[in-house]
């Protein structure tokens, strides 16, 4: 997608080369453990950037649709799953959360 998107523009302005900055990164997850911190960190995003004082209740997140009742297009259970399950999610997102000032140390 980002490639079709950079030769359209690229196309339309008559310019070559990257759109986005050097900082862009995509990297592959092929691990369990790099998974669930990957959806614990967009989670957290929000809040460690100072756009919400809490991401459990940032309303932009899909953390809401994963732990609120009611109708989402998101799969559930399918996220719970990478966890073990709601409870296991709930707590995985807890555990990160206090443990946050060793992992996001910059």
């Amino acid at each position: 997608m980002f490639i079709s998107y950079a030769m359209a523009i690229n196309k339309q302005e008559s310019r070559v080369g990257s759109l986005f900055d050097a900082k862009f990164k995509r990297l592959e997850i092929t691990e369990q453990n790099y998974l669930e911190y990957a959806i614990f960190y967009t989670h957290y995003n929000p809040e460690k950037h100072g756009c919400s004082n809490n991401y459990r209740s940032y309303k932009y997140s899909s953390y809401l649709a994963l732990t609120e009742k009611g109708t989402t297009n998101l799969n559930r259970q399918l996220v719970w799953d990478i966890f073990g399950g709601r409870d296991d999610f709930l707590q995985f997102h807890n555990r990160m959360y206090h443990e946050k000032e060793n992992i996001f140390m910059e």
